[in-house]
């Protein structure tokens, strides 16, 4: 009997160690998801894979279907099955560019828990006509009140033409620290940087977006101001709808500078 109750107690003990170490496992994976997650961002439908008929999940495109497509899915992917692809087409005799903005349902695009320092992704562009640019641009913004106001921006202009995929890395600087960024937009469109419009036969495709890096700021992190700084008169002056003011301020190393302009009117 007491040789029983010692195996028993034996059984016990290694089967307490071994839960020991099976708790520090799942304690350490669940760790590394949660810090994945607030290091590497989901975008929505990142890799275009989901589709309803013949519009992206979660993103907003111009097409006006029969008539004007310029968004579709294509099979040429970097991964998975498909990618997004945006044409540059011919519409009542005019070119008309793709539009490919984040967040199906929300102007603000989509929501995020905090800000993230660059969008990553993959890229092809062609452009027959060697005057058109893919402009993409992700915009973070926070919530003030009653007020949505961007808090960090970044964009990328890509103008040489990209017959494979070309990875990108576009660098999102925060504007301000509060509000919080709250929400992302992610667009893609085409321009022309010599006549305003684009050529027709001009393509991109986009694959794989992430959303990646964070920033941990510290609440005393102070940004230098300037020591010394100059302010102009205004000219014309007065009753002129426009008018041109001049100032003068020192080197900053760090920062963003921000030039308020408070107007009073007297009557």
């Amino acid at each position: 009997m007491q040789e029983i109750v010692l195996l028993i107690t034996k059984t016990l003990t290694i089967l307490g160690v071994y839960m020991k170490y099976f708790a520090k496992l799942i304690f350490s994976l669940f760790s590394a998801i949660i810090f994945s997650s607030l290091i590497f961002a989901q975008v929505p439908n990142s890799g275009f894979e989901n589709w309803t008929g013949s519009e992206p999940d979660q993103w907003m495109t111009n097409n006006s279907f029969p008539d004007l497509v310029t968004i579709s899915k294509s099979t040429t992917a970097h991964s998975g099955s498909y990618s997004i692809r945006g044409d540059v087409v011919s519409y009542f005799g005019f070119p008309w560019v793709p539009s490919l903005n984040s967040g199906a349902g929300n102007s603000w695009g989509f929501p995020v828990a905090q800000h993230y320092n660059f969008l990553n992704g993959y890229y092809q562009f062609s452009d027959p006509g060697n005057s058109s640019i893919l402009f993409a641009s992700a915009t973070e913004y926070g919530v003030d009140g009653t007020d949505t106001i961007a808090v960090a921006v970044g964009y990328m202009v890509a103008g040489e033409t990209a017959p494979g995929f070309q990875p990108f890395a576009i660098e999102i600087l925060q504007l301000m620290q509060t509000p919080p960024a709250q929400y992302c937009q992610i667009t893609f469109t085409v321009l022309d940087t010599v006549s305003g419009l684009a050529t027709v036969g001009t393509y991109f495709l986009v694959d794989d977006l992430t959303l990646s890096g964070t920033t941990a700021i510290s609440a005393n992190e102070e940004i230098p101001a300037p020591r010394e700084f100059g302010l102009e008169q205004n000219y014309p002056n007065p009753f002129n709808p426009e008018t041109t003011i001049r100032y003068n301020i020192d080197k900053i190393t760090i920062g963003i500078l921000y030039l308020k302009i408070i107007i009073h009117l007297k009557f």
